[in-house]
């Protein structure tokens, strides 16, 4: 009976080591080649930039210069998993050896530029070591992963096309970032005015009876002294004497009394903290 027991443990332990060997490696993707964000790091509009720069790069010289994002090394060196990447999805054109891989690892907070053989004069080391230190790691390490992304890539692609010496539509660098901003500032003021069309009669109306309301608070409060200073005849808290009570300053803003408003205080907008 202990031997079908250890057979079928050894076969989960394989199966096991198996499965987590294979996900090690993102799947080859079929689609978005250019970008594969498994971490989900970036902007629809960086991953769109990126795929449309990507494919008129690809058709005009056969390169491919791709991005991927991945949530864990698994406890590899990230040059390791580079390679195995690069080599398993096979980056580049066969013959011409002219992939690139940016690769971006979630945690551990590392990344890496690959370079095939045959784009290794375009991008040799000091020269991708500059694009990492000057345009990726210093947005990176603000978390701002999609400038990084974005400026790392149009490097890389902006080497690639001067090696072939072609010329891309595609917008890129400060052209392109400027035009993204442009664009999201667009789309913030149109989501702003289709929800003032629609919600906006709602402020209106609501602010109209805030200041009735304040109107009446004001009146109420100028007139209450003179309403409240005297009192009838018939009134006594003791005998028969009559008692004329004070109600000096007897208002919201008077002292010595248990209730009311809020005192005036302010918030300064703080929320919440965290660390990353």
């Amino acid at each position: 009976m202990r031997m079908p027991k250890v057979t079928a443990l050894v076969l989960l332990l394989f199966c096991f080591l198996l499965g987590t060997a294979a996900a090690a490696i993102p799947e080859k993707p079929t689609t978005d080649i250019y970008v594969q964000d498994n971490a989900k790091l970036l902007r629809d509009s960086t991953k769109a930039h990126i795929l449309e720069l990507g494919r008129e790069l690809d058709e005009k010289t056969k390169a491919q210069v791709v991005v991927v994002t991945v949530p864990t090394l698994d406890d590899r060196p990230i040059s390791e998993y580079a390679n195995e990447l690069f080599r398993s999805w096979g980056i580049g054109d066969k013959t011409l050896n002219n992939g690139v891989l940016l690769l971006i690892s979630q945690d551990p907070r590392k990344m890496r530029i690959e370079v095939g053989y045959g784009l290794e004069g375009a991008l040799p080391d000091g020269l991708t070591g500059q694009i990492r230190d000057e345009q990726i790691v210093p947005a990176l390490h603000k978390n701002d992963y999609d400038e990084g992304v974005l400026k790392g890539y149009d490097a890389l692609v902006e080497a690639v096309q001067k090696e072939y010496n072609v010329s891309l539509d595609t917008a890129m660098g400060e052209e392109f970032r400027q035009a993204r901003i442009d664009a999201g500032n667009a789309a913030f003021w149109a989501e702003w005015n289709g929800f003032w069309d629609d919600y906006g009669i709602y402020f209106k109306v609501g602010f109209g009876i805030f200041i009735a309301l304040i109107v009446i608070l004001f009146v109420w409060i100028m007139i209450k002294p003179q309403t409240l200073g005297n009192e009838s005849p018939g009134s006594s808290s003791s005998g028969g004497h009559r008692h004329h009570h004070r109600h000096d300053n007897d208002s919201w803003f008077g002292g010595g009394g248990s209730g009311g408003g809020f005192g005036g205080g302010s918030s300064g907008g703080g929320g919440s903290e965290g660390d990353y």
